[in-house]
């Protein structure tokens, strides 16, 4: 696995000094990286506020719901 940081000083050698490979990159693919990172987080508040005022059994069986649809759409 490849890790793409940024120019911080520390994170190079912190991930160096683990083993861990990596890339500095300062623009480029890591701003769309972030983008899709920005959007997930996006997506997941958005998704936790529709539950906000609901009972939780409610909100249970309709993620089990969900699961079940989604895991038997996958082939």
């Amino acid at each position: 696995m490849l890790f793409l940081v940024d120019d911080a000083d520390n994170l190079g050698p912190a991930l160096a000094e683990d083993g861990y490979r990596f890339q500095i990159i300062r623009h480029g693919n890591r701003n769309t990286i972030e983008r899709v990172f920005w959007e997930m987080e996006r997506r997941t508040a958005l998704f936790a506020n529709s539950f906000s005022n609901i009972v939780l059994e409610t909100a249970q069986n309709w993620v089990e719901a969900v699961t079940v649809y989604h895991n038997s759409r996958q082939t």
